[in-house]
């Protein structure tokens, strides 16, 4: 959405992201959504942002293997 020019939509994405990272209990990605939103409402340059959009990547990527280990031992369990 930055890349468009939008930086509502922007702001929105991480906002939204921040609020399901906290319901979920995904407290790392809760912590870099709330710098990536404060990032997008103080209309940081691309370059500010981009280490944080990083990051909140990173953190997801650490979610999705923790679940897909957990769905592989599920499925070799006897």
């Amino acid at each position: 959405a930055r890349l468009a020019g939008d930086m509502d939509a922007a702001m929105r994405a991480a906002h939204d992201l921040k609020g399901l990272a906290a319901t979920l209990g995904m407290h790392d990605v809760h912590r870099a959504a709330v710098a990536l939103e404060r990032a997008c409402l103080d209309r940081k340059q691309n370059a500010e942002v981009e280490p944080l959009l990083r990051q909140v990547a990173g953190h997801l990527d650490e979610v999705i293997n923790s679940l897909e280990a957990i769905e592989t031992e599920a499925t070799q369990a006897p």
